[in-house]
C-alpha cells in the first residue's frame, strides 16, 4: 500500500489544496437530505436500527416507489466513497420492488447518520506504517426470506 501511495506522490497524479478556513465542503448528501424530507431531523449514530427485522411483511407499498428507488440510488452511489454505510444500504436495497413505509424510514435513518458523519474524516500519521487486515464470515440460507446465504467482510487499514 506505502509502494501505491508513493507512486501517487512521485506521478503528481493530483494536486492537493486545503480548503480556506471560512470555507466548510458541502457534498452530495445534502441534496440527498433534503429529497429525503430530513432537513430539520436530528442526527444519529447508527445506520439501522438494531434488533429491527426489515422483511417483506404485509404493508401499505408505495403506489409511486421513484422516490425510494432515487434514494437507495443515490445511497449506493454514495456508499463508494462511504463503506460504513455500504451493509445498511444493502439492507433496504432488497425492498427496491415493493418497498413499504418502514423501508422509506430505514432510508431516512442512513441519511441522518450521514449528517451525523459529514465533518469526520480518516486521519493517516504519515510515519506509520499502513497494515491491511481483512476478515470474513458466511451464513448457509440464513436470510429468512430467500433461504440464501449472507456473508460479510470487515477490512481494516492502519493500527
Amino acid at each position: 500500500m506505502e509502494e501505491e501511495l508513493l507512486a501517487i506522490k512521485e506521478n503528481d497524479t493530483w494536486d492537493t489544496v486545503s480548503y480556506p478556513s471560512n470555507v466548510r465542503p458541502i457534498g452530495f448528501k445534502w441534496d440527498l437530505n433534503s429529497l429525503a424530507g430530513c432537513q430539520n431531523s436530528s442526527s444519529i449514530d447508527t445506520t439501522l436500527k438494531i434488533n429491527v427485522e426489515y422483511r417483506r411483511e404485509e404493508g401499505n407499498i408505495f403506489p409511486d416507489p421513484t422516490k425510494f428507488l432515487q434514494l437507495v440510488w443515490s445511497l449506493n452511489y454514495l456508499s463508494i466513497t462511504h463503506p460504513n454505510i455500504s451493509f445498511a444500504v444493502q439492507q433496504v436495497s432488497y425492498f427496491m420492488q415493493a418497498p413499504l413505509h418502514l423501508h422509506l424510514v430505514a432510508v431516512r435513518r442512513i441519511i441522518q447518520y450521514l449528517l451525523r458523519i459529514s465533518t469526520r474524516g480518516l486521519f493517516f500519521p504519515s510515519r506509520s506504517s499502513i497494515r491491511l487486515n481483512s476478515f470474513s464470515d458466511s451464513d448457509w440460507a440464513g436470510c429468512p426470506d430467500t433461504h440464501r446465504s449472507i456473508t460479510g467482510r470487515c477490512m481494516f487499514l492502519g493500527e
